[in-house]
């Protein structure tokens, strides 16, 4: 004859399970919390310190991160004012790398190119963010913020995340000068920023006087109100990296995405003015 098991038992056994239950339970914001990523996002951004006055200007910022994007914004402040609006990503541009490491000690071009002058050398195992891809060759910034172009295949990719970019409307870079950041977080909240990037804006006369080395970057400053001391703007190191931006890069949405920019300049928390 089968036995039914006393009420103690039963008793013992509900005990048991609950135990159980709560010992697991207790054991679930544990292990929560210790996987939670703590490391913010990665922002590669390599900002142009001139544009074209009242044209479209491109800000665009190569992200990643261990877990998702949340939101990535760019704060504008131009003319005593301050917009703070989205800058969307870029889906037609596909998973991009933006962490590389050199494979082996590589030289630095000003352009994507063996024959652009050689700005300077990375070690062999340096991590190195990438702001742009033409050709076979990274647009990198390296750890101590030197900035060219280095052969694709010559490097390990690190990480991979999206573009992200906007096109600032010219009735902001009317203004002779404009700054902003861009700041991306994550699903964890983990908040991540440039540096405040300083741009002036100057007509194509300008330029090409800045680039013929007739006018100078003291000059130049001077007239937009600001007082500075220096060398000629041709001379300066980061001079023919603007050039390559500007000539490179000015396609962006002006020419080829018309239309997408319209809806992009509009995608904003506050609204371009």
């Amino acid at each position: 004859m089968k036995h039914l098991p006393g009420f103690e038992t039963m008793r013992l056994t509900i005990f048991a399970l609950m135990s159980l239950y709560v010992l697991a339970i207790a054991k679930i914001p544990l292990s929560f919390s210790q996987s939670r990523d703590t490391d913010p996002p990665i922002i590669a951004h390599q900002a142009a310190k001139i544009g074209y006055l009242g044209q479209p200007f491109n800000v665009i910022a190569y992200i990643c991160d261990n877990t998702a994007i949340r939101q990535v914004t760019v704060t504008i402040n131009y003319g005593g004012k301050s917009v703070k609006g989205a800058l969307p990503e870029r889906k037609n541009a596909g998973v991009v790398p933006v962490v590389v490491q050199a494979k082996s000690d590589l030289q630095v071009y000003s352009g994507p190119g063996p024959g652009y002058k050689v700005k300077g050398t990375v070690q062999e195992g340096e991590q190195l963010r990438v702001t742009g891809v033409k050709q076979n060759y990274y647009s990198i910034l390296s750890s101590l913020d030197m900035s060219g172009y280095v052969l694709a295949n010559e490097t390990e990719i690190l990480k991979r995340g999206s573009m992200y970019g906007v096109a600032i409307p010219g009735a902001i870079t009317s203004e002779k000068e404009i700054s902003y950041q861009i700041t991306a977080s994550d699903m964890y909240g983990n908040v991540a920023a440039t540096d405040l990037v300083t741009v002036s804006f100057m007509t194509k006369e300008e330029i090409a006087e800045l680039r013929s080395g007739s006018r100078t970057l003291q000059s130049a400053s001077r007239e937009s109100g600001e007082e500075q001391k220096g060398k000629s703007f041709i001379a300066s190191p980061w001079f023919w990296t603007t050039a390559a931006i500007l000539g490179g890069g000015a396609y962006y949405y002006y020419s080829q995405q018309k239309k997408e920019e319209t809806t992009t300049t509009i995608d904003v928390s506050v609204g371009w003015k």
